[in-house]
């Protein structure tokens, strides 16, 4: 037994260049193709305390229970939510996404539309969970259907499974919000 061990052994560090191309092609096959990026925070909200304390609840979120969301200062669920109820609830709990007032700074003027595709999402789909404007942290896949859960940091959720955390650097290749691919 020990001598068929060193020989898987030898053959493994034989083929360990093959092996992390192959990896990475694979990596990078499925960012191409990812459904979604969804950003835990932007860089600016890591920055602070408060920052960083939010930032470590989402990744523990994401690491120990699995689940990948959004918030948006919404505290209701929205699962049978159509677009325009979407809309009057971030105009009533987040004007900075919708800007009910003219010339109010609009930073997420699509934040109604990317909810909707979050909740919509198909399982199975292959993700993206991104931080700033375009680093990339991790690769998973959507393993549930939406749901309204306040145990968590954002409490608009999707399970997710196959965490793959990503090489550090590695880029998202979108420099925006969170983004979808078009149903």
């Amino acid at each position: 037994m020990e001598e068929q061990l060193r020989a898987i052994d030898y053959e493994i560090r034989q083929n360990q260049d093959k092996i992390s191309h192959l990896t990475s092609r694979r990596l990078a096959i499925q960012l191409s193709n990812a459904y979604a990026v969804l950003k835990i925070c932007t860089s600016k909200g890591t920055a602070t305390k408060k920052g960083q304390a939010w930032y470590q609840q989402c990744i523990r979120d994401l690491e120990t229970d699995g689940v990948i969301g959004i918030n948006y200062n919404i505290t209701k669920d929205l699962t049978h939510f159509s677009l325009d109820d979407i809309k009057h609830e971030l105009i009533t709990h987040c004007d900075q996404c919708v800007g009910d007032k003219q010339g109010q700074s609009r930073k997420n003027p699509r934040a109604q539309t990317q909810i909707k595709a979050f909740i919509d999402m198909p399982i199975g789909s292959t993700i993206i969970v991104g931080l700033g404007l375009d680093k990339a942290l991790y690769l998973a896949t959507i393993a549930s259907d939406y749901e309204y859960n306040t145990s968590y940091g954002m409490p608009h959720i999707r399970k997710i499974s196959n965490l793959i955390r990503l090489p550090e650097g590695m880029k998202t290749g979108i420099k925006t919000q969170n983004t979808f691919k078009r149903l």
